[in-house]
């Protein structure tokens, strides 16, 4: 058997895991434990598509509810994309988005986006948008895209890090483009949440005290408007969009509540479940009416993850508990497997009750492993993967 080592990829765990969560969440959670009888009963799982980057080329890895065959589709191949290892790439809601960034010296920066989207079975691909198509010499040229809305943005300057930052975005529906100016200096991180971009600016302020300015802005793609600016402190945590609102969260516990729309507080309290870093800035996650998903860190790392799913209630201020059992999981893989694992990320399906946990081994031939698990902690599927499942989302 191999020396056992848990290898904790906490920063990749954040950021793949917040994308892969079925938006279906029950009212209540039954805390009891379940009955062998129960268990036994025939369980319905969701079918759910994971995608991995392997060698710089992308694979998506699709696996139906029952069926234990993995479909893999060669997306590089698909969408034409090239060997693209550094390129901008997310997967949220079932919609693969590849955008690529060419430079030359003559003409800068050209945008390309690629899609697949696994809920409608088709391709998109986009090859430059907005006049002009080619983007100006940048210090900063980040590019991003959803179902409706493709946004790329720039610093129009390559030496200074407080040049103005542009923002253009391209309306996929009605093949608009519109401009928005961001501040100066580049954004340290940013997500599209439906028509709403939102990003968090983190820099140093010239200043005796070498102070760092937090700014967190929100731009309404639909509404050609100025964009929103939030100033932050040292305590501010993370923010997400659900709809038409905005959440903060602080790690003195603090959060607060704002519809976007009217730019109004509605509602604020303090739970001590966001009084941890979680590692991310901006944090995309879902949401049934105002229960949160989202991952709070571990200091014990003697399991499977460092990180736990939350369930949280705003309207009731309070978590909603799941029992799952990251350490009996992880020692049951080892004794199956003979294998270590750590976990790249973790999808709640709770249409199903689940529990999905994308695993990775320690071998260099990066075999993946998907757990399924009820909220109680039981183990009832188990899928081998090709490749280590990067991103993971339920697609039905």
């Amino acid at each position: 058997m191999k020396k056992l080592t848990i290898i904790v990829l906490a920063i990749l765990f954040i950021s793949c895991s917040d994308d892969s969560v079925d938006p279906i969440i029950p009212e209540t959670v039954v805390k009891e434990e379940v009955k062998e009888e129960e268990v036994d009963q025939e369980v319905s799982f969701p079918t759910l598509v994971a995608i991995s980057k392997n060698f710089g080329y992308y694979y998506a890895m699709k696996i139906n509810s029952f069926s234990e065959n993995v479909e893999i589709t060669n997306l590089s191949e698909t969408l034409d994309l090239g060997n693209f290892g550094s390129s901008n790439v997310s997967f949220y809601d079932g919609i693969f988005t590849h955008g690529s960034l060419n430079y030359n010296m003559d003409t800068g920066y050209q945008a390309k986006i690629s899609q697949f989207n696994f809920i409608e079975s088709n391709t998109f691909v986009l090859d430059g948008f907005c006049d002009p198509l080619n983007l100006p010499a940048s210090s900063q040229a980040d590019l991003s895209g959803s179902e409706d809305y493709f946004v790329h943005t720039y610093l129009n300057s390559l030496n200074s890090v407080n040049a103005p930052l542009y923002l253009n975005s391209w309306n996929n529906t009605d093949q608009s483009c519109n401009e928005f100016l961001l501040g100066n200096g580049p954004l340290y991180d940013s997500k599209l949440f439906g028509n709403y971009l939102l990003g968090f600016r983190l820099r140093e302020v010239q200043d005796e005290n070498f102070t760092l300015n937090r700014e967190l802005w929100i731009v309404d793609l639909d509404g050609n408007q100025e964009p929103l600016m939030f100033e932050m402190d040292s305590s501010f945590n993370f923010a997400t969009i659900n709809s038409d609102t905005l959440y903060l969260t602080y790690i003195n516990g603090d959060y607060k509540v704002y519809d976007i729309k009217t730019n109004t507080l509605i509602n604020e309290g303090n739970n001590n479940v966001f009084s941890e870093y979680n590692g991310n800035y901006i944090f995309k996650t879902s949401f049934s009416e105002n229960k949160m998903v989202f991952y709070k860190p571990s200091l014990e790392f003697t399991t499977l993850s460092a990180f736990t799913p939350i369930l949280f209630n705003f309207s009731e201020n309070k978590i909603v508990d799941l029992n799952v059992k990251f350490e009996e999981i992880f020692t049951h893989l080892v004794e199956k497997y003979n294998e270590s694992y750590s976990v790249i990320n973790v999808s709640l399906d709770f249409k199903n009750e689940m529990v999905i946990i994308g695993c990775d081994n320690s071998r260099p031939d990066d075999i993946g492993l998907l757990v399924y698990c009820d909220f109680y902690g039981n183990i009832l599927r188990e899928v081998e993967l090709p490749y280590s499942p990067d991103f993971v989302n339920i697609i039905s």
